[in-house]
């Protein structure tokens, strides 16, 4: 090994607990599970997330099954403070868009929510 390549095994400080700026979340799922509530603190992080509620895979075997999405929104809330919480339906809003014509197909490809 030379020194070049040495320099870049040279140990790395381990980052036990990794915190989160911003959150973008795409479904109130994924963005409310306990991986991503771990990464939220009220001091640092901001949430912008799709409240469209988008069905999981339990609505397949129970017909019954209940979406808790105002539970789900209130964890994201907790972790961060409600002044830094920001819910948007994405869905909506992008359809809107595509509908009006506001969007050209280049820049579709492009669209985050």
């Amino acid at each position: 090994m030379t020194r070049a390549t040495e320099s870049l095994y040279i140990a790395q400080p381990a980052l036990t607990q990794q915190i989160a700026n911003l959150l973008l979340g795409f479904d109130l799922v994924i963005s409310s599970s306990d991986e991503c509530l771990g990464k939220l603190s009220h001091e640092l992080s901001h949430t912008v997330v799709n409240s469209h509620e988008l069905p999981t895979t339990e609505f397949t075997r129970n017909r019954d099954a209940t979406f808790p999405a105002a539970a789900m929104a209130g964890a994201i809330q907790e972790a961060t403070g409600a002044d830094k919480c920001h819910f948007v339906d994405g869905i909506r809003l992008a359809t809107g868009w595509m509908l009006k014509g506001t969007l050209t197909p280049f820049s579709r490809s492009f669209l985050v929510i």
